[in-house]
């Protein structure tokens, strides 16, 4: 009697046993490439492996990522771990996530800006729930089917590449012409108020051709704005893929040339009544240039972040947003002082004057926008 009970008791804490333990078929930590990549402005320190996700498809794959670290497979972002993060996926589903049917080598990647990447491990093998619960409370275990892969990287690289093609094109066409936009000397100077200015026509080829470009540059920081602050609509109306984003980017651009039309009908009607003579198109195109010169800065700096660390990219896009709306008062502060200097007027009705063409309109949209 003694002896069965006994042998129950081994029985049962070998069941406990076996349901407890992991076993660990690959260790892929002995194969990770630590390597130093020099920045623009900054070391980033990455760690690589190729991962086999043919073999015993059945298992699973664990991660034990250190905080501040972007993992990446075939050179798609996965996930940002804020704080040192376990994460536990099956092979199979690993394989239909990112799209893995022939080919079963995937390349892993982790990339961070603290030299932490030592602690990283990866290991394949079978581990069951238990395992995981000896991950602290604070540690961020993320969930792999509430990720879906986005193809917003193509479109946002691929439409600065038409944009640089049609700068290409003015360029060798109106050369003049887009160095008056892109100089900031002229911006400072005001030299074009002591008259008409180089243009003498709105409704022209280049002034036109130049709207468009800029248009698209801006549309297309308007919605890596609003993909990277998931806007709701924004979201929903692209969920078709890149056909949806290239189509609403180029509506949302032909929308915005039509703003800088009305905009312009707005400020010769301003002129007419503050009867300030032909300054219309000295103060278009000083705003031109002023929208021109901080967009590309903008530009430069998110695309940059969009690149090389996506982590920072809802913070540097939220910052570039208020530098937009300080420089762009700044600009109007300036042109205020350009035409007090330029134009025969006393100053209070040139502040009139300002205040009705472009801060008030401007406070308008802006609390729109904010809600």
């Amino acid at each position: 009697m003694i002896k069965k009970y006994s042998l129950l008791a081994i029985l049962v804490f070998f069941n406990f046993y076996t349901q407890a333990f992991s076993q660990v078929i690959e260790n892929y930590d002995s194969r990770l490439f630590e390597n130093q990549e020099k920045g623009l402005l900054k070391l980033n320190y990455t760690s690589q492996v190729t991962l086999d996700l043919g073999n015993f498809p059945q298992s699973s794959m664990r991660f034990a990522v250190p905080g501040g670290t972007s993992v990446f497979m075939n050179d798609k972002l996965w996930f940002y771990a804020e704080g040192d993060t376990v994460v536990i996926e099956r092979v199979q589903d690993l394989k239909d996530f990112f799209g893995i049917k022939s080919n079963t080598d995937v390349e892993f990647i982790a990339l961070s800006a603290v030299n932490r990447l030592s602690d990283l491990s990866v290991k394949k093998g079978y581990f069951d729930q238990l395992a995981t619960e000896d991950i602290p409370n604070d540690t961020d275990v993320l969930d792999l089917g509430k990720r879906k892969s986005s193809s917003f990287g193509d479109f946002y690289l691929s439409g600065l590449v038409i944009i640089l093609f049609l700068v290409a094109i003015f360029k060798l066409i109106f050369p003049v012409v887009l160095k008056f936009f892109i100089s900031p000397k002229t911006l400072v100077t005001g030299e074009d108020f002591s008259e008409a200015g180089i243009f003498q026509k709105f409704f022209s080829i280049d002034v036109i051709f130049y709207l468009l470009m800029l248009s698209l540059l801006l549309m297309l920081n308007i919605s890596l704005a609003a993909y990277v602050m998931e806007v709701p609509i924004y979201t929903k109306v692209t969920a078709g893929g890149l056909n949806s984003l290239f189509f609403y980017w180029i509506l949302g651009a032909a929308a915005i040339v039509l703003l800088f039309i009305l905009k312009f009908i707005f400020l010769k009607s301003m002129v007419a009544v503050f009867d300030l003579g032909k300054y219309e198109f000295s103060h278009f195109f000083y705003l031109l240039r002023l929208l021109s010169l901080s967009l590309f800065m903008v530009t430069l700096i998110v695309t940059y972040f969009f690149i090389n660390d996506q982590s920072l990219i809802l913070e540097v896009v939220r910052s570039m947003s208020w530098v937009f709306f300080w420089v762009y008062l700044v600009g109007i502060a300036y042109l205020f002082i350009i035409l007090v200097n330029r134009v025969p007027f006393k100053n209070y009705h040139l502040f009139a004057y300002i205040c009705t063409a472009e801060l008030i309109p401007f406070l308008v949209i802006a609390k729109l926008i904010m809600g």
